[in-house]
């Protein structure tokens, strides 16, 4: 196992300074590009939350949503387990992967753990380390097809008279 540095508590600390800072400081900017900002409000030297009449501080999914996301790890725990019907490996993963289909492990991709699915395949290029387990797709089920019933005349039709 390994163990945090000695320093750690305050690294974390640090970064969720940053981020607040960030957050709540950048949030008049959002989606704003740079000309903009120097054309609206030119050489900045002021708390911008003012100028624009925006509250500094307010409910925020970013920084919320930060530390719930490390609570329900804490109390839900992690699967490195990955699960879907397909999955393209494209960056690094670690851990078992199940897909009711296909996986495909792409050249940039790395994959650490053992597959199960109906198909891979791996380019060339790619990184693979673990087992792999072919398992049949799931028959899909065959609809039961009912009875038609066709009426036939038994004698042809008369034409109209008009």
């Amino acid at each position: 196992m390994r163990t945090l540095p000695a320093d750690y508590p305050e690294r974390a600390y640090a970064a969720v300074l940053g981020k607040l800072i960030g957050v709540y400081l950048g949030r008049p900017f959002e989606n704003w590009t740079y000309a903009r900002i120097v054309q609206e409000l030119g050489p900045i030297e002021y708390y911008v939350h003012d100028r624009l009449d925006c509250p500094l501080v307010v409910t925020d999914d970013d920084i919320a949503g930060t530390f719930t996301f490390v609570r329900a790890l804490e109390d839900h725990g992690a699967s490195p387990n990955i699960t879907a019907r397909e999955i393209v490996v494209l960056g690094k993963v670690r851990g078992n992967i199940l897909a009711t289909d296909r996986v495909d492990i792409r050249s940039e991709g790395a994959l650490t753990g053992d597959v199960t699915a109906a198909r891979i395949s791996i380019e060339d290029g790619a990184f693979f380390k673990g087992g792999i387990d072919i398992k049949k797709p799931e028959a899909k089920p065959v609809a039961a097809s009912s009875p038609v019933s066709v009426s036939v005349p038994s004698e042809a039709p008369k034409p109209v008279q008009a």
